[in-house]
């Protein structure tokens, strides 16, 4: 605030200038400041100025630097005994995020000379403008996880993503957990924790019942404001079923295209940890593997036994490709639908197109015949002759 100011010694006309000054906005980092000059004059009974004698308002920092002005008379008559007002805004660049305070004098004169008013700077004096600090919003975070996905006894919430603002850290986080158990339809009042900076906490689960779900989001906390993150997913109390023991089987070694596969396994003992209770084994799904091992269709299921004393699951051949080798593992999954791991994978299979022959009358495929070799009964799919000096298999 300047003033009030008198133009000479023998005048008595008095000007007061107000300067409001504010920041852009936290969500527009700028170094910017802008203020509102308010400013009002009052002219005294033996002052009064012409239509042509006009005016600009000047506003200096004291060590000369413009940070703005405006035309405050413009050919209009000022008439003694009365107040003329009005206001302008500058904006100047304040180099600094930081508060501060500045030293600012003003001036109606562009000749150089610091007159008061219109005639002698003597009259004035310097005064203080300050503003605030700068700050820019903190962010809330976006990355959330919870691990692991089944859960025993603890569970830990993660996050990451959040960023502190200009002059306005992230000095903790609030983080606030909800479970359900009807899975997800509906959930409980939030139970909030602080964890002291860090970007995780862990929760104790081991009262908790099988098939509780949870999820949590997150608060940032700073000086300025304290952003909210979305929700996390969700992840389950439970235990992961056990995994078939020994290297499962196929009731062939070759298949016709539109056969049915049997793959047989020994179940896990016991069939599921948590036997007796909610939550035990429902059933088993098998998915194939390429002779080298890398997965077929990403893993695709392709044949399920919905029963929690299953020793087998059948897979259809049907439209399949003649030619292919492949191999097939299996894993149980609970009432939950959490999968337990992947068993051994069986010998390799053939998807073939047998030859033909006739017995009793009937065509048969190579592959079901036996013969004896060696005093051995074997599939004729088993046997090897020469063709060409190359030993090869009956079936084409």
């Amino acid at each position: 605030m300047a003033g009030p100011f008198r133009s000479n010694s023998s005048a008595s006309t008095t000007m007061t200038v107000n300067l409001s000054v504010w920041r852009n906005g936290p969500d527009s980092p700028s170094t910017f400041a802008y203020a509102t000059v308010s400013w009002s004059a009052t002219l005294g009974s033996a002052t009064s100025l012409g239509s042509g004698s006009n005016r600009t308002l000047y506003i200096y920092r004291s060590d000369g630097a413009l940070l703005g002005s405006a035309v405050i008379k413009n050919g209009v008559a000022w008439n003694s005994s009365t107040t003329y007002s009005g206001s302008f805004n500058i904006s100047f660049d304040a180099g600094t995020y930081n508060a501060f305070t500045w030293d600012l004098y003003i001036q109606s004169s562009a000749e150089g000379t610091q007159s008061c008013i219109w005639t002698n700077r003597s009259y004035c004096t310097n005064f203080s403008v300050s503003w605030p600090l700068y700050y820019s919003y903190a962010t809330a975070p976006t990355s959330l996880s919870l691990s692991p996905g089944v859960f025993e006894n603890t569970v830990r919430l993660s996050w990451s993503g959040a960023a502190s603002g200009v002059n306005n850290g992230i000095s903790t986080y609030h983080c606030y957990y909800q479970y359900s158990d009807n899975s997800g339809s509906s959930w409980s009042g939030e139970t909030g924790v602080d964890s002291g900076g860090a970007g995780y906490i862990d929760v104790n689960t081991a009262s908790w019942p099988r098939g509780r779900l949870i999820r949590f989001h997150v608060y940032s906390i700073s000086s300025y404001n304290n952003p909210l993150s979305g929700y996390s997913g969700t992840a389950l109390k439970n235990r992961i079923p056990n995994t078939p023991t020994g290297t499962p089987t196929t009731n062939k070694s070759i298949y016709s295209p539109g056969e049915t596969v049997t793959v047989t396994f020994t179940p896990p003992s016991p069939r599921d940890p948590d036997s007796g209770t909610a939550g035990d084994i429902a059933g088993y799904e098998v998915k194939m593997q390429y002779p080298d091992g890398s997965e077929y269709n990403t893993g695709q299921i392709m044949g399920t036994n919905a029963s929690g004393s299953a020793t087998s699951v059948s897979v259809s051949t049907t439209g399949w490709t003649a030619g292919l080798q492949w191999k097939f593992l299996v894993r149980g999954y609970d009432a939950y639908g959490v999968r337990g791991s992947w068993s051994a994978a069986t010998a390799l299979v053939l998807i073939g197109t047998p030859m033909k022959v006739l017995v009793s009358g009937s065509l048969k495929s190579v592959a079901e015949q036996q013969v004896l070799v060696n005093g051995v009964l074997k599939q004729v799919s088993e046997v090897k002759v020469l063709v060409d000096g190359v030993l090869k298999s009956l079936t084409v």
